[in-house]
């Protein structure tokens, strides 16, 4: 979660299609007023962290 946004790893592999949809319906549905991300994972998922370990290190623009 990060500012009323919530970031949401998806694996766009043909046999995940559904899945991704269930997860993003999920998502909104649990969390109204929400912006809810999807973010390609299959690649940086490859380490086994995807969006954790992939922005950890963002350093804090102010």
């Amino acid at each position: 979660m990060v500012n009323k946004r919530i970031l949401v790893p998806q694996y766009y592999r043909r046999d995940m299609e559904e899945l991704n949809v269930r997860a993003i319906d999920a998502y909104k549905e649990s969390l109204p007023g929400f912006e809810i991300v999807p973010i390609d994972c299959l690649i940086i998922g490859n380490g086994g962290g995807a969006i954790n370990c992939s922005s950890k290190e963002v350093p804090d623009p102010n």
